[in-house]
C-alpha cells in the first residue's frame, strides 16, 4: 500500500494478491483507498482514458460502493446493494445507468472514457451500458485521484470487497 492513501479498513493479505476494504460494522462507516499523483497535470479528463479492475463482493445488501477515476469530477462504477451502475459526475450532477445485478462473486469491470462524448461500461468483457451526459469536464486538466475506491455500510454491518488489480490507461498528446 506504499504510495496510496487509505483508511483503517484497508488491508493487504500476507500473499499480497489483493487489497481488502472493509467497514467496521457501524452505521455509515466508510473506508477508502485512493491514489493521488504528485504532478496533477499528468492525469487529465482532456484525453481519452479507460480503466479495468477486478472486484470481489462478499456482501450484496446495505452498501454503497464507488470504484472511480477522479473525485471532483469522475467516472466509473457505483454499487448500491446488489445493483451495479455505471456512473459519471461533472462536478455538479451525478448520472447513473443500471448495468446489472451482482452476487457475492468476482467481476472484471472496465470503463472507457471519451472526452465530451461518452463513457462505455463493460462487465466481464461484455458492454452493458453507455452514458453521454454529466461527463467529467474535459477542461479539468488536473484530476486529483487516479483511483478512488470507497465502501460505505448503510446498516450496522461489516461490508467487504477485495480488489486484485487496477489498470489505468490514458492517451498522451504531449507533442501538440
Amino acid at each position: 500500500l506504499d504510495g496510496y492513501n487509505e483508511t483503517s479498513g484497508v488491508t493487504l493479505p500476507a500473499n499480497g494478491s489483493y487489497v481488502q476494504i472493509a467497514t467496521d460494522g457501524t452505521l455509515n462507516n466508510q473506508q477508502q483507498l485512493n491514489k493521488q499523483i504528485a504532478w496533477q497535470g499528468l492525469i487529465t479528463f482532456s484525453q481519452q482514458s479507460n480503466f479495468k479492475t477486478n472486484i470481489s463482493f462478499t456482501n450484496t445488501t446495505n452498501q454503497t460502493i464507488y470504484v472511480v477515476v477522479g473525485n471532483t469530477n469522475y467516472y466509473g462504477f457505483k454499487i448500491i446493494d446488489s445493483t451495479l451502475y455505471g456512473v459519471t459526475y461533472d462536478g455538479a450532477t451525478e448520472k447513473t445507468i443500471s448495468l446489472q445485478s451482482i452476487t457475492a462473486t468476482t467481476y472484471n469491470l472496465e470503463a472507457r472514457y471519451t472526452p465530451n462524448d461518452k463513457v462505455i461500461f463493460l462487465v466481464n468483457a461484455v458492454e452493458k451500458g453507455v452514458i453521454v451526459a454529466n461527463l467529467p469536464s474535459a477542461t479539468d486538466t488536473s484530476n486529483i485521484h487516479l483511483m478512488d475506491i470507497t465502501v460505505k455500510a448503510t446498516a450496522v454491518e461489516v461490508k467487504t470487497i477485495q480488489v486484485s488489480f487496477f489498470e489505468y490507461l490514458q492517451t498522451r498528446n504531449i507533442l501538440q
